[in-house]
């Protein structure tokens, strides 16, 4: 856990300094100083949102990397495990959703600022770890959300793992709408995945994601093409992934 947090911090500052080119000619100048932060959103107008995992709270981030005197906003969550707010994305007319486990031991994604919190997703009950429950709009305006297998495939007999080959674990990519009711039944891109817990979408509107393996090597594959299957992705030695972008 503290080797993640450790890159999710420097991938935090990493992003203020792009977002302040001029600033960053200063070779090690940090600019923000974040308490846990384990989600990040760009801003239409620049900078960025951030959240902190085990606090709920959502900092504005200006281009020129000031950070906002006081939460934008604050969710409620549970934080044992590998719990708390776990992923944010802003909507081209600045709204900010976040996909979080929540006090009831809940995995939701709602709409958290501008104005009162909305709940979006009642995804089902949260887990110590491999929630997933990273956010990325796609180009036509829905919202995609990673959805971990939540521990619902792993067994554990005479004191030895026992898990399914990868593509074949409980987690999915979830196509949401964003205006809809906590019950809205999402549409299925894909399954498969243990721990999908870096996704990103592509201007063409391509998905990929890479996967936080339980056992064995990470994995990196499109999240829009149904059950990974073998060849159809690539192998993450070495490395857990905790982020993408597409450039």
């Amino acid at each position: 856990m503290a080797g993640r947090v450790a890159s999710l911090t420097g991938a935090l500052l990493a992003a203020a300094l792009l977002a302040a080119p001029a600033m960053a000619q200063e070779r090690g100048t940090v600019l923000v100083r974040a308490d846990m932060p384990a989600a990040m959103a760009a801003l239409p107008e620049g900078g960025l949102v951030y959240g902190e995992l085990t606090s709920g709270r959502i900092f504005e981030v200006s281009a020129d990397g000031r950070r906002s005197a006081q939460p934008v906003a604050r969710v409620k969550v549970s934080r044992d495990g590998l719990k708390g707010l776990l992923g944010l994305a802003v909507s081209p007319d600045r709204q900010v959703f976040a996909a979080y486990t929540s006090k009831r031991n809940r995995t939701v994604v709602a709409q958290v600022a501008p104005g009162p919190q909305r709940v979006v997703w009642d995804g089902g009950r949260a887990a110590v770890e491999a929630n997933g429950l990273r956010l990325a709009f796609a180009p036509d305006g829905a919202l995609l959300v990673s959805v971990g297998d939540r521990l619902r495939t792993v067994r554990v007999r005479r004191r030895r793992l026992i898990t399914p080959r990868f593509g074949h674990f409980a987690g999915r990519v979830l196509r949401l709408d964003p205006a809809g009711p906590p019950s809205q039944r999402p549409q299925t891109l894909s399954r498969g995945w243990f721990n999908p817990y870096a996704l990103a979408v592509t201007p063409s509107g391509a998905v990929w994601v890479a996967d936080n393996a339980i056992d064995g090597p990470e994995a990196l594959a499109r999240g829009d093409s149904g059950r990974p299957r073998r060849g159809s992705f690539t192998r993450l030695r070495s490395v857990a992934p905790a982020g993408l972008v597409a450039l």
